[in-house]
């Protein structure tokens, strides 16, 4: 029978292991994931009884942003404190970046007049690689000082949105973990003596996937085109107080995205070591073997 040489057999399985190995990686390290979400108001204008402005004013525009990936990590954050209407723009962005892997998050106020002109905020990320998550929002907060309201008085909320949430997910397999959402939430409430009385229905869209290769893109639409949506549609947005007092309004936008990879389990750099020595010491235990039959 013929007999392969030790120093042979031994440089085939340690060659066998590092290519295996090697391979497992290379796989893990495959594939994409991105989210997108973007919500965006324009034209906003608040009367009361059809004639009087309300005016507005910015309470709080923040957001963050974070990357832990392979061992890179990464975070930013913004904060922006109460504003009145007319110190414009009133921004902020927070970008977080590792090898592999962002993630922003932002938000933006423009208003003139007690109006706003513009209102947008966003969040997104994109990450590639074995092991690790992100995140990021942005989101703002508008509102009114207290007013004086009687019973009949009638709010008019008018201006347009836009918004779009997107997820993909590229190159998963069935041995890896990949998840991802993005989503926007926006609300309007009317407060009378420290009394919520009214809320327009909540402005919300989110997408999310997990294990799967597959991409969203959803953008509202109205008459079948992307346009930007009135905000009053069918009066859901307008109130008459049944009752008189003291009134505010609040506004809230948010944006967020998230993701996570989970790697499969790869064996460690000394366990690959060890499972070499162990196949190493059986070759020369055989070897020693079939020389003292001989």
């Amino acid at each position: 029978m013929k007999t392969i040489p030790i120093n042979k057999m031994t440089a085939g399985v340690i060659g066998l292991l590092t290519a295996t190995s090697l391979g497992i990686v290379q796989e893990a390290q495959a594939g994409t994931i991105t989210a997108s979400s973007d919500l965006a108001f324009e034209d906003v204008e608040l009367t009361l009884n059809g004639n009087t402005i309300v005016p507005l004013f910015i309470n709080t525009v923040q957001g963050s942003s974070g990357v832990n990936l392979d061992g890179n990590s990464n975070d930013d954050n913004f904060f922006v404190p109460n504003r009145s209407c007319g110190e414009t723009p009133i921004s902020g962005v927070a970008s977080a970046i590792v090898p592999n892997g962002s993630a922003n998050g932002g938000a933006t106020i423009d208003c003139l007049n007690g109006s706003v002109t513009d209102a947008s905020n966003f969040a997104n990320l994109s990450i590639t690689g074995n092991q690790g998550d992100a995140s990021a929002f942005g989101e703002y907060t508008i509102f009114t000082n207290d007013f004086e309201v009687n019973a009949g008085d009638f709010l008019d909320l008018e201006g347009l949105f836009t918004a779009t949430v997107a997820a993909s997910i590229d190159g998963w397999r069935p041995d890896d973990l990949k998840s991802v959402n993005a989503n926007y939430t926006a609300t309007y409430s009317v407060f009378l003596d420290d009394i919520e009385v009214f809320t327009a229905p909540t402005l919300f869209d989110g997408v999310s996937l997990t294990n799967e290769n597959r991409s969203i893109n959803r953008t509202n639409f109205i008459n079948g085109a992307q346009l930007p949506i009135p905000l009053d549609i069918g009066t859901l947005a307008d109130y008459e107080f049944l009752n008189s007092g003291s009134a505010r309004i609040e506004f809230f936008a948010r944006e967020q995205v998230s993701a996570r990879i989970e790697r499969e389990s790869v064996p460690e750099p000394s366990a690959l070591i060890g499972l070499s020595a162990i196949g190493i010491g059986a070759l020369v235990s055989r070897k020693k073997k079939n020389n003292a039959n001989n």
